[in-house]
């Protein structure tokens, strides 16, 4: 089963990157379908062998949750987390120590974003 998620796996995040500039342009459809794809590797990813995957796509999916259109349209939040996922799979023995630097860069990203928007009223 590990190797047949590794292959859906790889074609979902295939998908996330395919998704992310009508998702940012407003398309609802591709919105949805991206929510959804990280909201299934929220929870399979780690059962599966790919647990920094899996905790990439669950900050993902708690942004998209709290998502405002202003959030949408920047983009950059849900660009940096789709690529965070895509190296997670694709260097699944990256050093821990990097992993939550740069979870921690995201969460960092996620709150100047929000923060950005309050101060513009």
């Amino acid at each position: 089963l590990e190797t047949k998620y590794a292959e859906a796996l790889s074609a979902q995040v295939s998908m996330l990157q395919l998704l992310v500039e009508p998702s940012v342009k407003g398309d609802s459809e591709a919105r949805s379908r991206l929510y959804s794809l990280s909201h299934d590797m929220r929870g399979l990813a780690g059962t599966f062998g790919f647990p920094i995957a899996g905790r990439f796509a669950d900050s993902l999916c708690r942004f998209v949750e709290n998502c405002q259109e202003e959030d949408w349209r920047e983009g950059s939040v849900i660009r940096f987390h789709v690529d965070a996922i895509r190296d997670a799979v694709d260097n699944p023995g990256t050093d821990p120590a990097i992993t939550m630097e740069t979870l921690n860069a995201l969460e960092r990203l996620i709150k100047t974003t929000r923060g950005s928007r309050k101060m513009a009223g």
